[in-house]
């Protein structure tokens, strides 16, 4: 095996163990908790993270819960630092998708 074959080799296990503690950080009893908490807290919150499935923007969040654009930022910052939700760039446009699933 070559030193790059190596390397390579290496840092998939790197990134293997990092997913496998990042998996068992999210599954356990405190996440679980402080995400009822956090969707607990606000109805409005609660609709939006049931509406990250990975196809909606904050416009189309806004439009479906018929709320303004900044009140469903608000709520996706809030739900991202709880480190519930993440989002991803696809053409340009931002969408959101759940991290810990009900």
């Amino acid at each position: 095996m070559t030193d790059e074959e190596l390397k390579e080799i290496r840092s998939l296990r790197e990134t293997l163990q990092e997913f496998l503690r990042l998996y068992k950080l999210v599954n356990t009893k405190p996440i679980k908790e402080a995400k009822s908490k956090i969707l607990a807290s606000s109805e409005t919150r609660k609709k939006i993270y049931e509406l990250c499935d990975g196809s909606k923007g904050v416009s189309e969040i806004a439009r479906e819960l018929n709320i303004k654009q900044p009140t469903a930022t608000h709520h996706l910052s809030e739900l991202a630092d709880a480190g519930l939700i993440a989002s991803e760039v696809r053409g340009g446009k931002k969408y959101f998708i759940k991290i810990i699933k009900d």
